[in-house]
């Protein structure tokens, strides 16, 4: 089903709403962990729209759109995460959640949407170092002269203002062009592992089939063998008794 950007705004108010009760009010971050969130094959379907663009070095723009999308952060995060419109970074919290650091996954974002200048987004990765100091960063930016999508390690939260950069999580699953995209990575994944299967079962068959024909060769191989060597005993007496020597 498509969702509009009020519909994901409605989803996240009812959703958020019913955690907050489930939790008696609460409204930390940590909370975030009950409210659905993209699946891991969703989850590599965005990083693999994320790279489209960071591949070709897409330019980067407030006014431009590249397959539908702005070629800002907010847009290039649109994008990735299959959004029907590109959101801005003051409504991507409409169709997120905040959610802890030990939380952040593949596919989610850190976000500085505070202030009046400076706001920016970035796809998380993943971590690039075990102690969680520096994480793989998919972004379009337009600061420090780099002016296109690019993928870079940077140190957490994040390069400059870190104290302002929060991690976010999608409300529920992917948009709906995303969504079709993984939902074919998925039966790709099935139709392969099917076929892996059948293999490997048409493999077993064709071993068990030569192992019960070599054990019947070796079978045969010593009858035939058991027959020679009673035959070569006998031999001598059978020489004798043609030659006369024995009665």
């Amino acid at each position: 089903m498509t969702l509009t950007f009020t519909q994901h705004a409605i989803r996240r108010a009812l959703v958020t709403a019913l955690a907050l009760t489930l939790a008696g009010g609460a409204s930390a971050p940590a909370t975030a962990a009950a409210l659905p969130g993209p699946t891991d094959r969703e989850r590599e379907v965005v990083l693999e729209r994320a790279k489209r663009w960071t591949k070709h070095g897409v330019p980067y723009s407030q006014a431009r759109y590249h397959e539908g999308y702005r070629t800002d952060c907010s847009g290039f995060v649109s994008m990735a995460w299959g959004l029907d419109e590109s959101l801005t970074t003051r409504s991507l919290p409409e169709v997120s959640r905040r959610i802890d650091k030990d939380m952040l996954k593949p596919g989610d974002i850190m976000l500085n949407g505070s202030g009046d200048s400076l706001r920016h987004a970035v796809i998380f990765g993943g971590w690039a170092d075990q102690d969680k100091t520096t994480y793989v960063a998919l972004e379009q930016t337009g600061q420090s002269g780099v002016d296109r999508a690019v993928k870079r390690v940077v140190p957490y939260p994040y390069r400059f203002q870190g104290e302002k950069y929060k991690p976010y999580r999608l409300d529920g699953p992917l948009g709906p062009e995303a969504a079709v995209q993984a939902e074919a990575a998925e039966e790709a994944a099935r139709a392969a592992a099917s076929k892996a299967a059948a293999e490997a079962a048409e493999e077993k068959a064709a071993a068990d089939a030569t192992r019960e024909a070599d054990a019947g060769l070796a079978r045969e191989a010593a009858k035939l063998a058991s027959g020679t060597a009673h035959a070569v005993a006998q031999t001598p007496t059978l020489l004798a008794r043609l030659t006369g020597i024995l009665p």
